[in-house]
């Protein structure tokens, strides 16, 4: 129930028959050549929070990588990641 809103339990009084039940994840890459935002997709299945934020740096890596090599590069030895949680204080 980790991706489903509204929360349940406190005192909040919310109609529990409204839940997300899949969460479309954007990653912006800007590396050498490669400027584009990938789009990944989970459902419930999939454990919340830091779980899925490492699966989506995995893929990311991996996708970057075959974008590179299309256009004749490699990965950097250094990287930055910024991530930002909208508010869901899960990651």
């Amino acid at each position: 129930m980790t991706c489903n809103t509204p929360k349940f339990g406190g005192k909040r009084k919310v109609n529990v028959s409204k839940q997300i039940e899949s969460r479309v994840i954007g990653v912006e890459v800007y590396c050498g050549p490669v400027k584009e935002v990938f789009l990944y997709y989970t459902d419930n299945l999939v454990s919340g929070g830091a779980n899925i934020m490492v699966e989506v740096q995995r893929q990311a890596l991996i996708d970057l990588e075959i974008l590179l090599k299309e256009k004749n590069c490699i990965l950097p030895d250094k990287m930055i990641f910024q991530f930002d949680n909208c508010g869901e204080n899960k990651v």
